[in-house]
């Protein structure tokens, strides 16, 4: 009876391969850090690595205070993740208005940006959205700038705010783009037009695209490129 030695030393290389690909993954695999820890709400979270230090990872989130509001909470961390900074606060603009939405982009210097929204729906409906940066990686954050508020358009964009920044290198290199929608509670209760449950991916609101752009440095002074689209997704 003849035996294929080849076979046995080949199905025996393949085993080792195998067994050292496992054993590199398994020594790869990641932690799970509980940033929050706490027993409240802590939801909505976005996260943002700096291009110009992999390292660097900054962590928001939305979450219930002592004082029964929510507040913007951010974290960042300088080893990928393994050890993160003591929690940071964004600033409340009114002592009855909460915080939500927070959204955070990078510029390829390593600046990073943070928009959020501060507002109310009781007793009246008003709000707006704020820009701040930080130059040490998310360990501190500059002046709160309003950006965009009821007084842009009669629908209040001061909704779902998202923030992005050019690093194209371009003319327009650390442009700040900052977008939003109207408050669809507001829209909600004065045409009474149904909302999806927020499980859907599609959403039925009505109100308009608004959209700013910022000068790198200068966040309080924002110009109008793009408003007054009408939205049905």
């Amino acid at each position: 009876m003849c035996i294929d030695h080849s076979l046995h030393i080949k199905s025996k290389s393949l085993f080792i391969i195998l067994l050292l690909t496992l054993t590199a993954l398994s020594s790869s695999a990641q932690t799970n850090y509980n940033l929050s820890n706490l027993a409240f709400f802590d939801g909505e979270p976005y996260i943002a690595v700096n291009p110009a230090n992999q390292n660097n990872v900054i962590a928001g989130w939305m979450r219930m205070r002592a004082d029964g509001k929510i507040w913007i909470a951010t974290k960042s961390s300088f080893d990928q993740g393994q050890t993160w900074s003591s929690i940071q606060y964004m600033p409340h603009d009114t002592i009855i208005n909460g915080s939500a939405d927070v959204s955070i982009a990078f510029h390829s210097s390593g600046t990073a940006y943070l928009s959020w929204i501060n507002f109310r729906t009781s007793p009246d409906t008003s709000g707006a959205i704020f820009v701040s940066k930080s130059l040490d990686g998310g360990l501190t954050w500059g002046t709160a700038n309003n950006v965009i508020d009821g007084t842009d358009k009669p629908d209040l964009p001061f909704d779902r705010p998202w923030i992005a920044v050019d690093n194209s290198g371009g003319p327009n290199d650390g442009v700040i783009f900052v977008t939003s929608m109207s408050a669809y509670w507001y829209f909600l209760g004065s045409v009474g037009i149904l909302r999806n449950q927020l499980a859907k991916i599609s959403m039925h609101c009505f109100g308009h695209i608004h959209l700013k752009t910022c000068d790198q440095g200068v966040i309080g002074s924002c110009n109008d490129i793009q408003s007054a689209i009408e939205l049905f997704t």
